[in-house]
């Protein structure tokens, strides 16, 4: 006999935990309504765990590890980058335009030995690196976005100018995150983008990597709830540095290290779970 036992988790979705082996009478008294406030910790922690393994990363090769790597073209340095081209797959499971160059660099990346600088934009047109996220139709929901869900997207960044290395020139870059809906047979829909992200700031030095006063990296953390994507089949996620305009300057911007993936709850709502469950089992009594 199989049983299944449905946990509600984040977003207002269920967490479906479907147990493949003979069911004793004890346990089937255990799954009773009366039973449940005696094994309310039990269940936050059943919970909690099923969070947890639901918080896998949705983005492929996430530090920009692995691909078809070239090399031969210098970044500031000789022979450690690889020039892409326009709508170039060469990153494993991302789509780059014309403007970005893959480095490769272990003493200032943020993760592992690669990363990529987009940049720098001409007046006209956006350079950005894309990655297509599928929407929950079947399959591993844990693998695609859900509706309803809230999701936390992390990206390391170090706005930067190689033909300026060591900063010695006052100077501001911008990066953007955005995304886009999209239907399989028909493309992007551009009026469905939406921002997550536009920050300015001063660009960099290039200098002595992570243990000097090298590359000012800095980590944001954008969280957002899934629209409604009805008819849609994914979103495509866009970490850009934005055209140059003449109020926006935009010298380029190093990326690296990115995660998509559905925001964990606070500790206090698993306390609240608890909670709730031992009132229960004091109300009983």
């Amino acid at each position: 006999m199989n049983f299944t036992l449905s946990i509600l988790n984040y977003g207002n979705n269920f967490t479906h935990l479907t147990i493949s082996r003979p069911v004793n009478t004890r346990l089937f008294s255990l799954l009773k309504p009366r039973a449940l406030p005696r094994i309310g910790l039990g269940l936050a922690l059943m919970w909690l765990a099923a969070m947890t393994a639901q918080a896998a990363n949705l983005f492929t090769n996430s530090s920009f590890e692995n691909g078809a790597w070239g090399g031969g073209q210098s970044f500031v340095d000789a022979n450690n980058a690889t020039s892409l081209s326009n709508s170039s797959t060469t990153i494993n499971g991302w789509t780059t335009n014309l403007g970005s160059t893959w480095v490769q660099d272990s003493s200032r990346v943020t993760d592992a030995n690669r990363m990529l600088w987009l940049g720098p934009p001409s007046v006209g047109t956006n350079v950005c690196i894309s990655q297509k996220v599928n929407l929950f139709g079947s399959g591993d929901p844990s693998l695609q976005l859900v509706a309803n869900n809230r999701y936390t997207l992390t990206v390391d960044y170090a706005l930067f100018d190689p033909n300026d290395p060591t900063a010695a020139l006052p100077g501001l870059s911008t990066f953007q995150v955005y995304y886009l809906l999209g239907i399989n047979a028909g493309g992007d829909d551009p009026f469905s983008q939406t921002f997550l992200l536009n920050t300015t700031d001063v660009v960099s030095p290039w200098s002595n990597g992570l243990g000097g006063s090298g590359l000012d990296w800095s980590q944001t953390t954008l969280s957002f709830d899934l629209p409604s994507t009805a008819g849609y089949d994914y979103m495509k996620f866009f970490l850009s540095a934005p055209k140059a305009t003449a109020s926006v300057q935009s010298r380029g911007v190093l990326i690296d290290n990115s995660t998509l993936a559905l925001a964990i709850p606070e500790p206090g709502a698993l306390m609240l779970l608890t909670a709730l469950a031992f009132q229960g089992r004091r109300r009983r009594r």
